[in-house]
């Protein structure tokens, strides 16, 4: 009878190599763990659709009647300003995911639904403020855009022009506000603190960012918008993979906080979740 091989002990050595390989190996051996994180995103999400496919439906519903322009402009007035709320709860769980994000970058013990619920405990607040701010700036980018289109066949160099400042001032913000949340995960700063570096993080690195927000949630946000039935799609995207993308930000967001905070301050944070260096 031969005999069973040795298991090898695990060792430093064996973790992955570099952050394009930790994403892979954690979808691979945390891929449940991660869906379970997703659905408690959208459980914060829900509020945001519900406002969201309701006045879908009666603008769709409105066109279908023949409201006018201005009709149809009060009733997207409303719909943006409904949403602020849902935007701002919405940011609540997405505090939340990036604390299980955190755990599961630097390849610590994870028990995700603890984890997601123990932020919501020490956290709320906080999120809920960063979320007011992004949903006060997401009803105003919407009006914005919208006013812009009733204007384009004035000068559509300027609407587009217009249009692109909107886009790129709300992908300035929601940058910062997501690296924001990743620093309250790692760094003891009061909130004022990290949302200043939040901000720096977003402007030096703003060409690469636009990639990442792409990723998430830019996917998620042109389907909500670039027709009706994609927007349903939405939903079960944001339900299943909402989690990855927050996966993604927060490995993306620990490489830049090794090379501009933690090799200076806090070296014992350099790598960490991945294999030394030799």
């Amino acid at each position: 009878m031969k005999k069973a091989p040795e298991r090898q002990d695990f060792t430093l050595k064996d973790l992955p190599k570099n952050r394009f390989l930790l994403f892979w190996d954690l979808v691979l051996h945390q891929w449940r763990s991660l869906f379970v994180v997703s659905l408690l995103m959208t459980l914060f999400a829900l509020p945001f659709f519900a406002v969201f496919y309701l006045f879908q439906n009666l603008i769709s519903a409105a066109e279908a009647q023949g409201v006018d322009v201005a009709g149809i402009y009060a009733l997207s007035f409303y719909w943006a300003l409904a949403l602020i709320p849902g935007v701002a709860i919405l940011h609540v769980g997405i505090a939340c995911a990036f604390e299980v994000g955190k755990g599961f970058s630097f390849q610590e013990g994870v028990l995700p639904g603890q984890l997601f619920f123990l932020a919501l405990r020490e956290r709320w607040w906080k999120a809920l403020i960063l979320g007011l701010i992004s949903g006060v700036l997401f009803f105003l980018s919407m009006i914005g855009a919208l006013s812009f289109l009733m204007v384009t066949s004035v000068s559509p160099v300027l609407v587009g022009i217009g249009m692109g400042a909107l886009a790129l001032l709300y992908l300035t913000v929601e940058c910062a506000f997501f690296f924001t949340f990743t620093q309250m995960t790692i760094y003891d700063n009061t909130l004022f603190g990290s949302l200043r570096n939040g901000f720096i993080f977003s402007f030096v690195r703003l060409p690469l960012n636009f990639v990442f927000f792409l990723l998430f949630p830019g996917t998620f946000f042109l389907l909500l918008f670039v027709h009706p039935i994609a927007s349903y799609v939405a939903l079960g995207v944001y339900a299943l993979f909402s989690s990855f993308g927050i996966l993604i930000w927060n490995i993306y967001s620990n490489g830049l906080f090794d090379k501009f905070i933690n090799r200076e301050y806090y070296p014992e944070l350099v790598g960490k979740g991945m294999a030394p260096r030799e």
